[in-house]
């Protein structure tokens, strides 16, 4: 069934819109007349004979019919720049450029076009006739002059004054004697044209008087620039305003709440004075060196306080003015818990620091608009590392990254981000310190050690800190808040609850920080007196032996129940673990009304037991409940999803949960077009931001982002058949929704996510919607971002123009070892690396003039070798993109690459005497020679997936077998009747399949040479493509009546569309194809569960 049948839309769009929709009345704006004109306020100010001059060169130089005359003589100076009359014009012109939009926006505010009369003088400089060189600089000159002066004051009038409803009367004065100076200049200039001729007017005019009235104009312009602090923006306009603008204009996305200070994450506490004095001052001595290690880990157990530590040093950081950025990590966030978006929100903070970055993240935004969805390393390069090689090195600032809970961003992200770090050495501009903290586990203790040198880091464990220093602070911590808790709440005694109570607490808080902090949430929540409930912690360390997160914990929750009902407090947990279960495993945190609309329970219910928890919970004082409730620590996740108790939350099953309400208001709430767009061709910038917030609530946005996320971690416990039925009615509704919310590139992330799961078999219409909404969205995905309703229309009804992949023919094909990377080569060159499983780009690690031949990955998947058309062998780091090896094959023609068991690269190919020649690339040296003693011309030679066996097949039928080690002749068969068109070898060896070009597909014993199977071909346009894993079964894609098919076994699974049946290559993986075409599109695809 077509994609668009297992779609259900209705499209009907009314004629009119409703009372409801209709446009709001628009905004009148003022008549012209009614703004002041500031040229006319100088003119009025002249001498009459200056205004008779300017009036008659005006009639005389300028167009009446231009709508604006200003404006056309600023073009007149534009089009200049054929002339380059010498590098001053081409300043003139820049100038002209850089200011025409202020001058543009200011044509309404200049009726009388009196600013065209100096524009005139700028234009006849770039006119005059070469044939005076003699006089060109000093009209130059003047020409320059004038355009500088008339863009920056139109600059300063147009966003200063006109724009700025505080603007200062003083501002209006200087504007005014500015062009007062400027008039007086130009009438000085025309008068002597007047009565010399241009060409010799500059020479009528006397130094003194010319340089009066620069004096004149000068001081004036200094004075604005004081009143406005324009002067850096100015010397910069281009790199900064500008060009920060459009990065905010083309969405550089930031991770929300990564910075240390973001309001999200208020209130969060800094250290106490006077605790952790001799640990922060290590953390300051280390930043400040300008030599030493590049980079400060402080790791600990969960609870120990690295969080605030980091926060301390951050505030810090800033406080001096060396704070580069910072980078909270956070598990459970949405936009914290992974490293999508870590190298753009870093990237932000940089350029708010340092804005000559702007224009190198400027270029790579608009070489690359989806450059934020690219790999880490591929970001880092284009906007960080770039952008900082073209900052000037004469002037070296030094610049501090605070990263914290590195160990919160999954395993990739940890990876990813402790190989880039230390090329941030290369900066010569910045030179950077880096200060990370995380948990004391094996993925960054192994990131540090593959891509940290040990002498470029310093380490400490909190744990491992004096335990007397760290028991020391905790009593500072307890001692203050704990009194601060009994002035509030008049406890007697001025040093309640006295320094043995103190010591106490502080020795069952040592060294976890959090429980310190716990229990003054506890004791200080107002729910009963604070004596009471410090003698209820006291008492329950001596009566019964627990864990700290235990002894912490319990006596929160206990307050949750009715001591008095059994019956009841079983009600009460059962109304906690659906609650709290869900606060504590929700993708990111929602407020109370938000969460009550998402399971489905009462704001009033929802709160009333959330006030009891402020102890483990960020809950709002507010009477709204407006901001969201995250927990306050990891730990109280960890207790609850591991407790013993009946507080214990059910992990898959409260997933289960959440997926099923997320399902649930997606199916009530979505719906073709959900914000009354008045038409299908709505542009994105033009739908009102409100009104998306309106019909999409923050329970339906969570549900829309989140309900995949919910329905993978739930493990199966829901049918695979709601799942169908919803993006049967939803799918289009639901892909509406994203684009609304700007989010858009979220689905293909949500269908990877879907289609990628091993916990269960999928149910084949499930699978096969999947794989066609994959095509969808990529096919889609440009277009729904600039107008949402158009997934209507033409996302149903019309094919891409542009392919996705290469600009030319496709050579190569190759998957990865583990089936996750697809890398394609090009006639032009170029070598891609795609995400196999979404078909998002990855990168290009090669760019060459020569066509990519072949391709072969290492058994790892980090080294990938290429054969090009210049009879060069290269290898590279598929990881960042380096060339590592190179070797060249002059005389040799090869035709198969392996990296053998012992971790040697072989290269296998035929010489112009059709010998074949077996070389060891590692070593650059040849190690076999297989002599043509029968005088066949052998076609193409294989090598095994060991490299122990060379095969090789004539233009006759033939196949030979030969000993790569010894060069023993295994075996020889005739195989075929005429040319063999491929061969491949089985996983394990045991088998070798042939396909001939006329007729049959064999498979033959390696060991024996005897055919084991035969084929009988259906078409010439049958290509034998692989094996299955168990070497059983054997894929191929086959012509049948004219339509191509792929077969498993026997049995025809898929069927080919046109557009894809006439491959330039193929190549294919256990159950995964992926062919290349002429046009340069890569395609990949998989059959499992076909068969």
């Amino acid at each position: 069934m077509g994609f668009r049948k297992k779609v259900s839309f209705r499209f009907h769009w009314s004629k009119k819109p409703t009372e409801a929709e209709s446009d709001p009345p628009k905004a009148r704006l003022p008549a012209i007349g009614q703004l002041e004109d500031l040229w006319q306020v100088a003119f009025n100010q002249l001498d009459p004979k200056q205004q008779n001059i300017l009036s008659q060169t005006r009639a005389q130089h300028i167009s009446d019919t231009a709508d604006s005359q200003s404006l056309a003589m600023v073009e007149n100076v534009i089009n200049g720049k054929a002339i380059d009359c010498r590098k001053l014009s081409r300043s003139i012109i820049n100038g002209a450029l850089l200011f025409k939009d202020a001058v543009t926006a200011l044509a309404a505010f200049d009726p009388t076009n009196h600013a065209a009369s100096v524009w005139a003088v700028v234009s006849l400089g770039l006119t005059m006739t070469q044939n005076h060189f003699n006089l060109q600089d000093a009209v130059f000159a003047s020409s320059e002059y004038l355009a500088d002066i008339l863009g920056r004051s139109a600059y300063i009038e147009k966003n200063f004054y006109r724009n700025n409803p505080q603007s200062k009367p003083e501002i209006r004065s200087s504007i005014v004697k500015t062009y007062k100076g400027t008039l007086d200049y130009t009438a000085e200039v025309l008068s002597a044209q007047a009565s010399t001729g241009f060409v010799n007017c500059i020479t009528a005019i006397t130094t003194e008087r010319l340089t009066e009235l620069q004096s004149s104009i000068e001081k004036e312009q200094s004075l604005l620039l004081q009143l406005v602090q324009l002067d850096a923006l100015m010397q910069s306009e281009e790199r900064a305003e500008g060009i920060l603008t459009a990065i905010n204009d083309q969405v550089l996305p930031i991770a929300e709440g990564a910075f240390y200070n973001s309001y999200s994450n208020l209130p969060e506490e800094v250290c106490l004075k006077d605790t952790r004095v001799e640990l922060l001052q290590k953390i300051t001595k280390w930043a400040e060196s300008t030599q030493g290690e590049s980079l400060f880990w402080l790791s600990g157990m969960p609870g120990t306080g690295k969080s605030t530590i980091a926060r301390t040093v951050a505030k810090s950081f800033e406080e001096k003015g060396c704070l580069g950025a910072s980078f909270f990590f956070q598990k459970g966030d949405s936009d914290r818990s992974h490293a999508k978006r870590f190298v753009s929100t870093i990237t932000r903070q940089l350029i708010s620091r340092n804005q000559y970055l702007a224009s190198g993240v400027m270029e790579a935004m608009k070489n690359d608009l989806n450059i934020y969805m690219k790999g880490l390393d591929t970001q880092f390069r284009e906007l960080l590392l770039k952008p900082l090689g073209n900052l000037d090195s004469k002037h070296i600032t030094f610049l501090a990254i605070v990263i914290d809970a590195l160990d919160e961003c999954g395993e990739e992200g940890i990876k990813s981000i402790l190989q880039l770090l230390p090329s941030l050495r290369s900066s010569h501009g910045i030179r950077f310190k880096v200060f990370l903290t995380s948990r004391l586990e094996l993925p960054v203790i192994h990131g540090f050690k593959q891509h940290y040198d040990p002498h470029d880091r310093r380490d400490l464990i909190l744990q491992e800190l004096d335990k007397e220093v760290t028991k020391h602070d905790i009593g500072l911590f307890l001692k203050d808040k704990l009194q601060s808790i009994g002035k509030r709440y008049n406890e007697p005694g001025e040093d309640w609850p006295g320094s043995d109570n103190i010591e106490r607490l502080a020795e069952m808080s040592v060294p976890l920080f959090i429980f310190a902090a716990t229990l003054c949430r506890f004791i200080g929540d107002g729910k009963r007196r604070p004596a009471i409930r410090l003698t209820s912690i006291l008492t329950s360390q001596t009566t019964a032996p627990a864990s700290q997160m235990e002894l912490i914990y319990k006596p929160v929750l206990k307050q949750v129940l009715n001591p008095d009902d059994d019956a009841e407090s079983q009600v009460l947990e059962e109304e906690f673990r659906s609650i709290v279960g869900a606060i504590v495993l929700l993708a990111t945190p929602l407020s109370v009304p938000t969460l009550g609309h998402l399971i489905n329970r009462s704001c009033d219910e929802v709160s009333f037991l959330l006030d009891k928890l402020h102890s483990v919970l960020s809950v709002p004082v507010d009477a709204q409940y407006a901001t969201p409730v995250p927990i306050l620590h990891l730990s109280f996740q960890e207790f609850l999803l591991t407790a013993a108790s009946g507080f214990r939350v059910e992990e898959t099953e409260m997933h289960a949960k959440l997926a099923a309400h997320c399902l649930r208001i997606m199916k009530d709430r979505l719906k073709l077009n959900i914000c009354h767009l008045r038409s299908v061709g709505t542009r994105t910038p033009d739908i009102d931001k409100d009104a998306v917030k309106k019909h999409i609530p923050p329970e339906l946005e969570y549900s829309c982002r989140f309900w995949a996320h919910h329905l993978e971690q739930s493990k199966g416990r829901i049918d695979d058949s709601s799942v169908l039925l919803f993006l049967e009615q939803k799918f289009l509704n639901w892909l509406e929704a994203l684009s609304l919310l700007d989010i858009m590139p979220e689905a293909l992330e949500i269908i990877e996510t879907l289609s990628s799961r091993v916990w269960r078999e999928m149910c084949a219409g499930l699978s096969d919607f999947l794989y066609d909404a994959r095509i969808f969205c990529l096919q889609n995905l440009h277009m729904a971002q600039i107008a949402p309703l158009q997934l209507y229309c033409s996302g149903l009804i019309f094919s891409p123009t542009e392919s996705i992949g290469h600009s030319g023919s496709v050579w190569s094909v190759l998957f990865s070892p583990d089936g996750h990377c697809l890398a394609s080569g090009s006639y032009g060159g170029t070598i891609k690396l795609w995400n196999a499983m979404n078909g998002i780009e990855i990168r290009t690690i090669h760019e060459n003039s020569g066509p990519i031949r072949l391709l072969a990955f290492s058994p790892n998947g980090i080294a990938l070798i290429s054969y090009e058309n210049d009879d060069t062998a290269r290898l590279w780091n598929t990881e960042n993109g380096t060339k590592l090896q190179s070797l060249n094959f002059t005389g040799c023609s090869v035709s198969s690459v392996v990296f053998s068991s012992d971790g040697r690269i072989l290269i296998s190919g035929k010489t112009s005497n059709h010998n074949i020649e077996l070389w060891d690339f590692t070593n650059s040296r040849k190690i076999q020679e297989f002599k043509n003693t029968k005088k066949k011309t052998y076609d193409r030679v294989y090598l095994s997936p060991d490299g122990s066996i060379v095969a090789s097949c004539s233009l006759d039928g033939d196949i030979r077998l030969w000993d790569a080690q010894t060069g023993a002749d295994l075996w020889t068969v005739k195989g075929h009747s005429g040319p063999i068109h491929e061969v491949a070898f089985s996983p394990h060896q045991r088998f070798l399949a042939s396909s001939g070009v006329y007729e049959t597909i064999k498979v033959w014993d390696v060991k024996t040479g005897t055919a084991q199977v035969t084929l009988k071909r259906k078409s010439h346009l049958d290509i034998m493509a692989v094996f299955s894993p168990d070497e059983q079964t054997l894929a191929l894609m086959r012509d049948k009546k004219n339509y191509n098919w792929v077969s498993v076994g026997g049995e025809d699974v898929l069927w080919m569309p046109p557009d894809y049946r006439l491959p330039t290559v193929t190549v294919a993986r256990h159950d995964m194809f992926a062919l290349g075409f002429h046009d340069g599109r890569v395609f990949a695809l998989g059959f499992r569960n076909m068969a």
